[in-house]
Parts: structure tokens; sequence; C-alpha cells
């Protein structure tokens, strides 16, 4: 349920009201530099020893303009010498001259965050609070608010913070890259928020599975993206179809090849109730062309190898920037290489994500872009859908154009 606080002023100001009443609250005049001088030498100000009358006259004046911001704020009486510096008479309201983003001028006194935490949960009767362990000086500040207005306390439990290699999760840290277009936006492949990390094809259950085996704790933890991997791939694996994609493809043509229409493969070889997927070779008179990853034609220049699903080539020269081969067999043999049909193919385009930071600095090329080539069936994929391209890794459809597919990598 969506709650937004500010809606809520006039509560915070009964509320407010009451403590004043019950001695539980008082106005403070001090100037803010000798009331932080005073918090941190643990030493009571002369404010403290108002009557709840001379407080609250101060408190209408506060909210009805009379007090200028710094001149007034409402504090918490608790105890000027405990340990915990948060609890030391801590500031609950305060006036702010400045125009609120929802609420304009309507308003000027505001609520610090443990009042309004306190109050709001109370309200909305929470009956446990999930918080990391930076709050942990928190606790006893809003306990107080509970216990002086004579409600029940919520339990409150601490955890460590999860941290992620290689990017921030604070949005803090976040906001200003997007605001500068480092990123791209809450969904930046780079980013470690649930929208991010489903675009990068990141099964939400193998975030709850991790977070599950990591368990609540309060020291903190860094997660690894090979750690985040090893949980995806496990939950993806099964899920995702197989398809051939080509990168840096060159042509390669097969010289002496067998006449092949076309060939099915499973979508998925360990379901193959799934069905299969066509590609259509279309050789002719001995003649068939593919393309086949620059890379893979250099490391195998001088062995055969098998074109996965369809049959073995070695490789005999190149000419003009295009590779030749002959048809040496259609036996089961290793290496074996993905490829796509010359003239059925689509335009794909790999994102791959980096690492963001490096050194606690902003890496801004480290989304890089990888142009190549995808079987004709890519074309028919959604946006959304997990897929793993063979020998190269597992992705998520990114977007789905005439002619053009562009997928984010995910891991191998």
């Amino acid at each position: 349920m969506e709650k937004v606080v500010s809606d809520d002023l006039g509560l915070m100001y009964d509320v407010a009201e009451r403590l004043i009443e019950a001695g539980r609250a008082y106005v403070c005049t001090c100037p803010l530099k000798e009331l932080r001088r005073r918090r941190r030498a643990g030493e009571e100000c002369g404010c403290r020893s108002r009557g709840p009358e001379e407080s609250l006259e101060l408190f209408d004046k506060m909210l009805e303009g009379a007090l200028r911001e710094g001149e007034a704020v409402v504090r918490l009486r608790t105890s000027m010498k405990a340990r915990n510096y948060a609890f030391r008479d801590p500031v609950i309201l305060r006036i702010i001259d400045h125009p609120h983003p929802l609420k304009g001028t309507k308003y000027r006194v505001y609520p610090t965050y443990d009042f309004a935490c306190a109050v709001e949960d109370h309200e909305q009767g929470v009956s446990h609070i999930l918080r990391s362990m930076e709050f942990t000086a928190r606790v006893d500040v809003q306990g107080e608010v509970f216990d002086a207005m004579g409600w029940a306390r919520p339990i409150a439990i601490q955890f460590g913070r999860l941290s992620m290699e290689g990017t921030p999760l604070s949005k803090r840290k976040i906001n200003p890259l997007i605001r500068s277009g480092v990123v791209k936006g809450w969904d930046d492949p780079r980013l470690a928020t649930l929208r991010g990390l489903w675009r990068r094809g990141v099964h939400p259950e193998a975030v709850r599975r991790l977070i599950l085996d990591i368990g609540p704790s309060k020291a903190n933890a860094l997660i690894t993206w090979e750690l985040l991997s090893s949980y995806n791939r496990k939950v993806v694996d099964p899920l995702a179809n197989r398809y051939f994609y080509v990168p840096r493809p060159k042509l390669l043509v097969v010289r002496s090849s067998p006449e092949v229409e076309a060939v099915k493969l499973k979508l998925h070889p360990s379901f193959p109730e799934r069905g299969w997927r066509e590609l259509k070779v279309k050789s002719r008179a001995g003649v068939a062309e593919v393309y086949v990853d620059s890379q893979d034609l250099e490391a195998l220049s001088s062995r055969k190898f098998r074109l996965m699903g369809l049959f073995n080539v070695q490789v005999e020269g190149e000419e003009e920037g295009v590779a030749y081969a002959r048809y040496v067999g259609d036996e089961l043999i290793d290496p074996k290489v993905q490829w796509v049909p010359a003239k059925h193919y689509v335009k794909l385009r790999l994102l791959r994500p980096g690492r963001l930071l490096s050194d606690g600095e902003v890496d801004e090329r480290s989304l890089s872009e990888e142009e190549g080539v995808g079987e004709e069936a890519c074309a028919s994929l959604k946006p959304g859908t997990l897929v793993q391209f063979e020998r190269v890794g597992f992705a998520r459809v990114d977007l789905v154009e005439e002619g053009f597919v562009q997928a984010v990598f995910t891991h191998r």
C-alpha cells in the first residue's frame, strides 16, 4: 500500500501536542550551534524546564509562521546523558521555510524521520520493522515515542546490508548517475535494481533462492556477479530455449556440400516436447553459404570442425574477406561451431553489461555493444524472453523489430 507521509501532517501535529501536554516534549529555542554543542556535551539547556503551556504557545507560533526557520524546534524529552547520542532529547519537528514538492506552502513545520516513522508505524498497525544495521541507533528514539504515547512497540529487527560487486545499490548513488546520463534508467542492466536484474536476464526465483540461502544476518555481505550467476544458471537453464547467434560474422562458402534444403534443431535438448526450429540452408549445386564467427575460423583454420546440426567442414583459405571450406563428412566430431544461414538471418545486437564501478570510479564504457547475426527464429521471440545462444551464453531479448533483435547478455 502506498503511503504519503505529508498527507498526515495534521496527525503529526496532534501527536506532538499530546506529547507536549504530557510533559514528554518541549519547544527549544536555542540557536542550532548551541543545541548541537550541548547535545555533544550531554548538557541540558534552559528550554528543557519550560512548562507545557509555554511550549504549546511556542508550538502554535511555529505553525502560524511567527517564528522563522532555525528559531525553534520541538524536542522529545528523553535523557541528555544517554550513551546513544541520537537519544539525547532528539528533535522531532522543525520549521522549514521552503515549499513542499506536494503540499506547496500549506505547511511549514515538518517531522523528522524518527518521529514520522513512529507515528506512521502505529497508524498503519506495523507489528515488525525490518531495517539495516545503520538504523540501530534510531530504535530507542522511535521506541520512546511509542512509550510516551502509550502505544505497543513493534518488534524491530536489524540486519546487515547486502552490497553488489561493481555496482551501487543505494538510491542516493544511483540517482545522480541517471540524471547525468551515465546509466539509462533504473532498468539499466549494469544496475542490481530489481528492474535492472530482470532486464539483464536474472530470474526473480534466482534472487529469491540467493537471499534465502544468505539468510538474515547482522553482518554485511558482498554478493559477486559470479555467485548470482550460479544461482540464475540453475533456474534459467531449463527455461531458456536454444538459438544460434554468431558474433563477428564472416561468410563461409562450403564447397562440395550435399544438397540440403533446411535442418531442424531442438528448441531445448532436454525437452523435445517443446518442438523444433528450422534453419534454411538451401545448398545448391554443391555450395552452401553460412555465417561463422571470424574468431572460430581463425582458431580452426587447420582443423576439421562441425557446423552444429549440419555437417563437417575444413577451411581451405580466404579470398577478399570470404572464407572457403569443403565438406568433409557427417560423422559427429568436435569441435562444434554455431552458424547462421547466409540468406536467412536477422541482425542481432548483443548488449554486454560490465562493472559500472571499478576501484570506486564509474566506468562509463561498461556497457558495450556487439553486432552479429542470429537465426531467423529469433525474429519471432518476444521482448522479455530468456534464451541461450549456443556457445555464447544466456541472454534476455530486449527489443524485436523488423529484421532486427536486441538482447542483453546475462552470463555463460
